[in-house]
């Protein structure tokens, strides 16, 4: 992950570990704070909302919602810095699907912006 951030290339990671079936986001793991401190590079939080609904037989409609980016200048590099930028991650993918609950609650209208 880090040489493919360092080359400037964009990675994704499921900072849970895992898919939440309660549709209720799980903690956060550092991997993702971790690489984005030591190679100064950007997290774009995203929240995924409906895969919970999942079946399969009937594959619901589902929804992501893109954030800010964000950097983590002046957080050191380790465990201590590592925990604060996770935390701060999985707040901003927090905000993001309970937005999503609530759009999806209104029958996803169009032209819903996230909240920053």
């Amino acid at each position: 992950m880090r040489e493919s951030a360092r080359a400037g290339h964009v990675v994704g990671v499921f900072v849970e570990g895992t898919r939440q079936r309660s549709g209720v986001v799980g903690t956060a793991q550092p991997g993702a704070a971790m690489v984005a401190l030591q190679e100064d590079v950007p997290v774009v939080p995203i929240g995924v909302y409906g895969t919970q609904f999942w079946k399969p037989t009937n594959l619901a409609a589902c929804s992501l919602a893109f954030g800010e980016p964000v950097r983590f200048e002046g957080l050191p590099k380790g465990g201590r810095g590592y925990k604060e930028a996770t935390a701060e991650i999985e707040r901003r993918i927090r905000v993001l699907v309970d937005w999503l609950a609530e759009v999806h609650a209104q029958g996803r209208p169009d032209g819903l912006v996230p909240p920053l």
